[in-house]
C-alpha cells in the first residue's frame, strides 16, 4: 500500500508526463518567456514539494523510482534554463520540434530561414555563407549558480565531470532516434534520464543475481553475504543519510552555543540557539527541555526590556511609542500582569478601545489574582460597560482580599442597593 495520498499521487503522475516529454517549460510549470524570479520561484516551490527529504521515511513503494526521476527532472530544468545561453539553445530545438513554441519565435526568429553558415570567415567579395561554430552545452560555465540548498544528485555531477572531461562524442550520447538530425546530440536531459535508467537496470540485474545466488546457495545449505547493489535509488538514500547527519552536526553546535549564552547569562541568544538545535534534531529530549526552561527567561528579559522602554515613554507622553512597547511585552507572555494592566489602562484612557482593555485586565488577573489594584480596575471598567454583575463579582473579591477597601465596599453598596 503507497503511503502517497491521491492528491500526490495524481501530481506525481502528472509531473511524470512531463518529465518523460522533456519538456523543462512544462516541467517547471512556466511559461517560456518567463523572468528569472519566476523561474527561481517556481524552482523552488517544486523542489521543496519532492525532494527526497519529504518521502524519506514515507512508505511510497513503488513510486520511489519515479519519485527520484522526477526531482532529477526538476534540477536539471532548472539548471539548463537558469543559463541564458543553454536556454537560448534549448528554445531553438524546442522551436525545430515543436514548430514555433518557444520564446525565440515569439521574438520574432525564424531559424529556418537563416542561411547556414562556414566555419571560415569569408573574403571581401566573397558571398557564401558563414558557418557558426558549435559550441557544446557542456563547455559553457551556468551564469547563475544552483542554490545551497538544491544541488544537484550525485548522477548529475559525474555526468558533467566526464563531460568536461571528454568533450568528444560518444555512441551513448548520441540520439540515434532523431530521424531530422541523425548523430545529432541528444538533449541534456535525455542523456541524463538514459543515464538513470541504465544505474537502474543494472542495478535490478544485480539484485536479481544476488537473489538467484542466495537461493542456488540455500538449496546447498550454505549462506553466503548479500552485497548491496549500486544503484540510483541507494544513492539518493546516502545522500540523504549525509543531509540529515550534517542537520544533527547542526543541532550539536547550536545546542553548545546555547550552552555558552546560558553561562554568560545571555537569555535571549541562548533561547535563539537553543530553539535551532531543537528545529534541527526535534527528537533530542535535552534540547528541547533546555530551550523550553531558557525560553521562559528570555521571555521575562525581553518583556522588562520593553517595559523600560514603554515607561520611559510614558513618561514623555509619548503614548503611541509607550503603547507599542507594552503590547510587545505582553507578547513576551511574562508571568507577571504589570505590562498587561499598564497595557490596557493606556488602551482605555487614549485609544477608547474598552473592549481590548477588558482583555488586558483579565489577563492581568490571571497572572496575578492576588492583586486587587488589577481587580478593582476591572471592576471599574465593568461598570462603565454597564456589566453590573461581573462589577460586583470583582468588587467583592477585591474585598476578600483586602477587606479594608473602603472603595471596594462603596461600590458594592452602590450598586447592590
Amino acid at each position: 500500500m503507497s503511503g502517497l495520498t491521491a492528491e500526490e499521487h495524481d501530481a506525481i503522475q502528472d509531473l511524470s508526463t512531463r518529465v518523460e516529454e522533456g519538456d523543462y517549460y512544462a516541467i517547471l510549470g512556466v511559461e517560456p518567456e518567463c523572468s528569472s524570479a519566476e523561474l527561481k520561484k517556481a524552482y523552488y516551490d517544486l523542489s521543496r514539494r519532492y525532494h527526497p527529504d519529504r518521502f524519506y521515511r514515507r512508505d511510497v513503494g513503488e513510486f520511489r523510482d519515479q519519485l527520484e526521476e522526477v526531482f532529477t527532472g526538476i534540477n536539471i530544468s532548472f539548471e539548463v534554463l537558469s543559463d541564458s545561453l543553454r536556454r537560448r539553445r534549448f528554445d531553438l530545438d524546442r522551436a525545430k520540434k515543436d514548430g514555433g513554441g518557444s520564446l525565440s519565435e515569439r521574438r520574432g526568429f525564424n531559424s529556418s530561414q537563416r542561411p547556414e553558415r562556414s566555419s571560415s570567415r569569408p573574403s571581401k567579395g566573397d558571398s557564401s555563407p558563414i558557418e557558426a561554430p558549435v559550441i557544446e552545452v557542456s563547455d559553457v560555465e551556468s551564469s547563475e549558480p544552483l542554490p545551497a540548498d538544491a544541488v544537484p544528485t550525485e548522477e548529475i555531477e559525474r555526468v558533467v565531470a566526464e563531460k568536461k572531461l571528454s568533450p568528444s562524442l560518444s555512441e551513448e550520447d548520441t540520439d540515434s532516434g532523431d530521424s531530422d538530425t541523425g548523430s545529432r546530440r541528444m538533449s541534456t536531459y535525455a542523456r541524463h534520464r538514459n543515464r538513470l535508467r541504465r544505474s537502474r537496470a543494472s542495478g535490478r540485474a544485480e539484485t536479481g543475481r544476488e537473489k538467484a545466488s542466495d537461493a542456488e546457495s540455500g538449496s546447498q545449505g550454505q549462506r553466503t553475504p548479500s552485497r548491496r547493489p549500486t544503484s540510483g535509488k541507494s544513492k539518493v538514500a546516502d545522500a540523504v543519510r549525509g543531509r540529515i547527519t550534517a542537520r544533527l552536526e547542526k543541532a550539536k553546535t547550536c545546542f553548545e552555543d546555547g550552552k555558552k549564552a546560558i553561562e554568560s547569562e545571555n537569555w535571549v541568544k541562548a533561547a535563539a540557539s537553543l530553539y535551532m538545535a531543537h528545529q534541527y534534531n526535534p527528537k533530542n529530549e535535552e534540547y528541547k527541555s533546555l530551550w523550553e526552561e531558557t525560553q521562559a527567561k528570555s521571555n521575562r528579559a525581553r518583556a522588562a526590556q520593553f517595559m523600560a522602554l514603554a515607561e520611559n515613554a510614558e513618561s514623555f507622553r509619548n503614548v503611541r511609542e509607550a503603547l507599542e512597547n507594552y503590547k510587545k511585552a505582553t507578547e513576551c507572555d511574562p508571568e507577571e500582569g504589570l505590562a498587561h494592566y499598564r497595557f490596557g489602562q493606556l488602551l482605555n484612557e487614549y485609544s477608547g478601545d474598552a473592549r481590548g482593555a477588558l482583555q488586558q485586565f483579565r489577563q492581568a488577573v490571571m497572572k496575578e489574582p492576588e492583586n486587587v489594584r488589577y481587580r478593582m480596575a476591572l471592576a471599574d471598567l465593568y461598570v462603565a460597560q454597564g456589566m453590573s454583575r461581573n462589577a460586583i463579582r470583582e468588587y467583592q473579591k477585591a474585598v476578600d482580599l483586602e477587606p479594608k477597601n473602603k472603595e471596594a465596599k462603596a461600590a458594592l453598596r452602590k450598586l447592590r442597593f
